[in-house]
């Protein structure tokens, strides 16, 4: 009988130990896991702005080439180029008269 208690006192101890370490094992794995889950969120979270940045930058360039892209259309109307001749080289149309005034 003592013998019998001897190795069942042994046997507990080794599952005790044995216990233990599984525990310790699940434990720095459960740490790890949640600490690589806190890094991978960061990560995704600047991924996120700079994605949100980039299509920011995205449509404001879409918008801004199709401003030049209109003011490109303007610039190839007869009217433009009227306006353009008028104000920037003092250009006149044969039948006009242009009277200036002295007081200026």
């Amino acid at each position: 009988m003592a013998k019998k208690n001897s190795y069942l006192k042994r046997r507990r101890k080794q599952n005790q130990k044995f216990l233990l370490t599984i525990f310790a094992v699940l434990l720095v794995a459960g740490l790890s896991y949640y600490a690589y889950g806190v890094k991978v969120n960061k990560e995704m979270a600047s991924l996120d702005k700079e994605i949100y940045s980039s299509v920011k930058k995205k449509e404001s360039l879409q918008a801004e080439i199709k401003e030049l892209k209109d003011d490109y259309e303007k610039r190839n109307t007869d009217e433009f180029k009227e306006k353009i001749a008028r104000d920037r080289l003092d250009m006149v149309k044969k039948s006009e008269v242009v009277y200036e005034d002295d007081n200026n």
